[in-house]
């Protein structure tokens, strides 16, 4: 399945992209979106576990399915105050 994922902050930075397509097996999980990524951009590597992930509006972690059609985002951690 193709899947879009919007890109923020330094993710964006890196990847020099908002949005990209994957390609990924039916059925795939967040853990294995995350690896693709890394795969495809190996300066994601040293913060790969840092990265948090969103599916339709909701945190998701990586044995989260990801549903054909849905809205992912990808972005560093991020802190307030």
């Amino acid at each position: 399945m193709e899947v879009e994922v919007r890109l923020f902050a330094q993710v964006r930075e890196v990847v020099g992209q908002e949005r990209i397509r994957l390609q990924l097996p039916n059925g795939a999980r967040i853990g294995i979106l995350r690896a693709e990524l890394v795969k495809r951009y190996p300066a994601l590597a040293a913060r790969q576990m840092l990265l948090l992930f969103a599916l339709n509006g909701q945190y998701a972690d990586d044995n989260t399915p990801i549903p054909p059609g849905a809205e992912i985002a990808c972005f560093p951690p991020v802190g307030g105050g």
